[in-house]
């Protein structure tokens, strides 16, 4: 969908979950092989219902690793990373998503949240906490291409 209408950006927001309740915090994924078990086991079941196998993500991913979208996507999440802090930590991975895989532009999976920790579900039950999660990532999203315009001299 992306590529059809020719998007500037991807982005794809989740809410998490994990089977231990402590679990928290935000995480932006860019697409890239899987840093540590835990990205990959999220990955496995992000990409649950995928028509594809991760071992054929695994080979498009060969080829798309070295692409400016992976390397665009990577700096978005830095960005990201920085506007979504305030108080909260953030956690910038890689990993293979289908969701991501093809995009002809930047893409980020953004975990607001992790749904199985009852702070975090009630925050993001919360629509004050949405309307500044979407206002914290619209303003990544601002400054990434304000650093474009600028020549990424900001980073």
């Amino acid at each position: 969908i992306a590529n059809e209408h020719r998007c500037d950006l991807f982005l794809s927001i989740h809410a998490n979950s994990s089977r231990d309740s402590k679990v928290q915090g935000l995480e932006v994924y860019y697409l890239n092989k899987a840093t540590d078990a835990a990205s990959r086991r999220l990955a496995r079941r992000e990409n649950a219902g995928a028509p594809q196998e991760e071992r054929e993500i695994e080979a498009i991913v060969s080829d798309l690793i070295q692409t400016e979208a992976t390397e665009e996507a990577a700096e978005l999440s830095r960005y990201l990373r920085r506007s979504l802090r305030k108080g909260r930590a953030v956690k910038v991975k890689t990993a293979l998503f289908y969701v991501l895989v093809g995009a002809k532009c930047p893409g980020l999976l953004i975990e607001t949240g992790f749904l199985s920790n009852p702070k975090e579900a009630a925050r993001l039950k919360s629509k004050a906490f949405q309307t500044t999660l979407a206002e914290s990532i619209a303003e990544g999203v601002a400054a990434y291409f304000e650093g474009l315009e600028k020549g990424r001299g900001d980073l």
